[in-house]
C-alpha cells in the first residue's frame, strides 16, 4: 500500500513499476512476512526515495519511520492514527 502526491502521480503517471518510491509506502506484518523482512524492505524503499515508511501490525498498532528514525506520528499524514481499527461483522 503507499500514497502518492499529486506532483508524484504528474511525474509517474501510470508507469508500472514507478522509477522511484512514492512518499508514504505502508506495509503490513503478518504471520508470512516477518519484522526482519519489513526492516529490510524499508531500507530498500528509503533507497529508492520513500520519505516514510510505516507497519500495520497485526493488533492494528502503526509504526512510523523517516529514513532516520522511528517517529512518533508521520510528518507526512500528522492527522494519521497511531492503531487503525477494521470492523469486523
Amino acid at each position: 500500500m503507499a500514497w502518492a502526491s499529486a506532483d508524484f502521480l504528474r511525474r509517474h503517471g501510470v508507469a508500472n513499476p514507478y522509477p522511484e518510491a512514492p512518499e508514504i509506502v505502508i506495509e503490513i506484518l503478518s504471520p508470512s512476512n516477518t519484522l526482519a523482512e519489513m526492516e529490510e524492505k524499508k531500507e530498500l524503499y528509503f533507497a529508492r526515495g520513500a520519505r516514510e515508511f510505516w507497519i500495520c501490525e497485526e493488533d492494528g498498532g502503526m509504526r512510523i519511520y523517516n529514513n532516520h528514525t522511528q517517529l512518533s506520528a508521520s510528518a507526512l499524514a500528522p492527522d494519521f492514527p497511531g492503531r487503525v481499527e477494521l470492523p469486523f461483522g
